[in-house]
């Protein structure tokens, strides 16, 4: 799971090296391309092109790639305008919307716990985005809109987590995703002319290569996880990923949080954390 977090923050990183020089649209696009262009070198070298498409859900795993498209969209629109560290933070707090959406889609009870954590969190993202400052402008919400998508995103896929194979689900989020964000180039075209030399550089491949590269792999080590141990017991492993993107805003372009970014990271660190610590306990002794 450390694996993961680390790819998920070379990840991001990869996509604010990009934003200067090509479209956030473009880059949601190549993100799933050069993802299912891996992802199907592997399973033509396994000979189970056919397997890989059986599925009995079909229907969540196209709802779930429009979501995540979303998600995506507000995430690298966020972060060509924020820092890593931020945009990390935001997306981070999907495990506090994901009662929320329980609740309201399935009529699950929010629990003392959940409310704990909530307050907790919502402490530290209040310290985040800092009223009367910067950060807290209606570009905020796209962060947010970020976390909130990948936990609708999370909660679909707990319908087919315990029905359907790993490796079919990440090819379909990438598979899928890459047709969705297609149209997208058509209606918001950018001529050639428009882009910077840089972008026509093998640096500038090699980053959007390294943009696909990271996210199948983040996937694939957080898949590989889960079938080692449970969700809810390693999810507080992908915090990590906060201090790995503060470390990069320091070493790659001299960002330095402050006071009130760090407390309130550490305030929903714990506020995540304990909401998956406590229910963890929960479903211990509910099975004893």
């Amino acid at each position: 799971m450390l694996l993961s977090a680390s790819c998920l923050s070379l990840g991001f990183l990869f996509i604010k090296f990009g934003s200067h020089d090509y479209p956030f649209i473009w880059l949601v696009f190549v993100r799933y391309f050069v993802g299912l262009l891996c992802l199907t070198g592997i399973v033509l070298c396994r000979k189970n092109i056919v397997n890989i498409f059986r599925t009995n859900h079909l229907r969540f795993h196209v709802l779930r790639a429009f979501v995540i498209t979303a998600s995506q969209y507000c995430l690298f629109y966020y972060l060509s305008k924020s820092t890593l560290l931020n945009a990390t933070l935001l997306r981070s707090t999907a495990p506090i919307f994901i009662p929320l959406i329980e609740r309201v889609f399935l009529g699950h009870r929010i629990g003392k716990s959940t409310i704990i954590s909530l307050f907790i969190a919502g402490t530290g993202l209040f310290l985040i985005l800092k009223p009367g400052g910067d950060l807290f402008e209606w570009i905020s919400l796209y962060g947010l809109a970020t976390g909130f998508l990948w936990a609708v995103s999370q909660t679909i896929y707990g319908f087919t987590i315990r029905k359907e194979k790993m490796e079919t689900s990440i090819f379909y989020v990438f598979f899928l995703g890459t047709f969705i964000t297609i149209p997208a180039l058509f209606i918001f075209p950018v001529s050639f002319e428009q882009l910077p030399a840089e972008a026509f550089h093998f640096y500038g491949m090699i980053v959007l290569f390294l943009l696909g590269f990271f996210t199948l792999l983040n996937q694939y080590f957080r898949g590989k996880a889960y079938e080692l141990g449970k969700p809810t017991t390693l999810a507080i492993f992908l915090y990590s990923s906060i201090v790995i993107s503060g470390i990069f805003d320091w070493a790659f372009f001299h960002i330095i949080p402050d006071y009130l970014t760090i407390i309130g990271s550490l305030l929903v660190i714990i506020g995540g954390g304990l909401k998956i610590y406590l229910r963890h306990l929960f479903l211990k002794r509910k099975r004893f």
